[in-house]
Parts: C-alpha cells; sequence; structure tokens
C-alpha cells in the first residue's frame, strides 16, 4: 500500500484538501500529481449522501443510535470507527496505526478525543443548566464547509444547587 506524500491540510469548500509537497505521485491507474498539487475528498457529500444517512442534510442527534440497532451493523457506527462513509478521522492504515521506527503501534488519539468529549458533555448536562440568552437557538454561520452557531450568541450556564454528581 502506497501512501500519497501530502501535507498542509486546508479545509476548502466541500472537503479536506492536501498538497503534494516532496515529489510527483503516480496512482496505480497511472494518473500523476504533480509537486504543488492538491488532492481532496468531498466530506461534505459524502456526509449528506441519501444511500448513506437518511435525511444528510438534517440534523438527527439519533441518527448514529438507530443506524447501530440495525442487524449486522453494530460496529460500524461508533465515532471512533473508521470507513469509507465516516472520515472525520481519516480512514486506512494511518487512522489505526502509528508508524515509529519501523513498528506500528495502535494510534490511541480518537480513542482518547471522543471519551473526552463525552466527558465534558456530561458534565455540563448533569451539573449545570444551559440556555441562549433568548432562549432560541443562535442563526447558524456557515464558513467553509463548517456550519456552526453564530458566535456573538449569548449562553447562559448556571451550576444546579442539587448536583450530587
Amino acid at each position: 500500500m502506497h501512501v500519497l506524500p501530502l501535507t498542509h491540510n486546508s479545509d476548502q469548500g466541500d472537503g479536506s484538501v492536501r498538497y503534494v509537497d516532496n515529489k510527483p505521485f503516480t496512482f496505480s491507474n497511472g494518473v500523476t500529481l504533480p509537486v504543488g498539487s492538491g488532492a481532496g475528498i468531498p466530506i461534505s457529500p459524502i456526509n449528506q449522501e441519501k444511500s448513506i444517512y437518511n435525511n444528510g442534510n438534517e440534523y438527527d442527534g439519533f441518527r448514529f443510535y438507530r443506524m447501530r440497532q440495525e442487524e449486522g451493523e453494530t460496529a460500524k457506527t461508533y465515532c471512533v470507527n473508521t470507513n469509507h462513509n465516516f472520515l472525520t478521522f481519516g480512514h486506512g492504515t494511518h487512522a489505526w496505526y502509528v508508524h515509529f521506527l519501523s513498528l506500528a503501534y495502535h494510534s490511541p488519539g480518537r480513542f482518547f478525543a471522543v471519551n473526552e468529549i463525552k466527558l465534558m458533555l456530561a458534565t455540563v448536562l448533569v451539573r449545570y443548566d444551559v440556555k441562549t440568552e433568548n432562549d432560541l437557538r443562535p442563526k447558524d454561520w456557515e464558513f467553509q464547509a463548517q456550519i456552526i452557531p453564530d458566535m456573538s450568541a449569548k449562553v447562559l450556564m448556571r451550576r444546579r444547587e442539587q448536583s450530587h454528581v
């Protein structure tokens, strides 16, 4: 297996673009990428593909939970798993192993990151009351391929008095 010698991550439009740095790269089908050219993966269209995700254009907090309930799909839709339909952590050997001194070690980074995010979210949900200043969801703000809430919106948090956690 060949690893494309790409560097310089850049989120441009609907995908992640990486640039060929060191020397031209030739794929097995004969197509060559010269130094300075970019290669990209259409991440947003994949995440919204109807044959993969029902209503991919709409927020659904239980999408992956429901997908895990389907027969034979249990292990495929956890956040830490990789496949060609879920590219949050990439896919392939580099997503599973760290190569050091010609040895391959399991890469725990994404497992650690996902568990830390879960712990932080659980802590906030259990210990705090959270709401927006006007009780409405902030408007969406689009930046390249990302859609995030308006960063100028005010979020109010208050520690719960009866928190037993």
